[in-house]
């Protein structure tokens, strides 16, 4: 029993070593890193640069996409009345006539 709490003591050290030792890598790797160089600063501010242009260029499609709409609204607008009146139009004039008939006179 003992021995077997002995070996899970082992392994676990051995798990932390590993653990230790991936770390201490990692440090190695951000000290020793060197510093970026113009090419490497360059394509990341073109990177940039490209990405700031596509926002620009995205927010100008959703404004005319937008004035559009609102063109278009208007344009329905617009119909819906034209409708509405032709239709009261067409209400007033059967009104008209059927006023006309119970009175004897048509309005033509």
């Amino acid at each position: 029993m003992r021995e077997k709490k002995l070996e899970d003591k082992k392994l676990e050290m051995a798990e932390t070593i590993a653990q230790l030792n991936e770390q201490n890598r990692k440090l190695e790797k951000l000290v020793s890193k060197k510093e970026p160089d113009i090419l490497e600063i360059s394509s990341y501010k073109n990177y940039m640069s490209k990405i700031f242009l596509d926002r620009n260029n995205q927010a100008k499609a959703v404004e005319n996409i937008s004035d559009i709409l609102r063109f278009k609204q208007l344009e329905v607008s617009n119909a819906l009345e034209e409708v509405k009146a032709i239709e009261n139009l067409k209400e007033n004039k059967t009104h008209d006539e059927h006023a006309s008939i119970r009175t004897g006179v048509l309005n033509y």
